[in-house]
């Protein structure tokens, strides 16, 4: 075998490795997102309903999307408007209400 073939040889093997040992990672991926999907979930289906969000709707698949991305975007701001920022709290409720309406 020449040094050529000997080293597409071992690019093949390193490959062919590397490939089976990504599978189980892709799994391994695949549950710690769908757990993570579902914690999300939960956090925003009870922070919907302690302020008393109205609800959304949607498919079966969309409603639950956008509960995630409304809690995700009004946590932010939140953050960024109240605990890092300047506003008052009694300002962003008064916020808050016009955003929901």
């Amino acid at each position: 075998m020449t040094s050529k073939a000997s080293a597409e040889a071992r690019q093949a093997l390193s490959t062919d490795c590397w490939r089976t040992s990504r599978k189980g990672d892709e799994q391994d991926k695949a549950a710690w997102l769908k757990a993570k999907r579902a914690e999300e979930q939960t956090a925003s289906e009870a922070w919907s309903e302690q302020y008393r969000m109205p609800p959304l709707e949607g498919t079966e698949r969309a409603a639950p999307w956008d509960r995630r991305c409304r809690h995700q975007i009004l946590t932010n701001a939140y953050t960024a408007r109240v605990t890092e920022g300047t506003t008052s709290e009694a300002k962003w409720r008064r916020s808050r209400r016009a955003l929901v309406r």
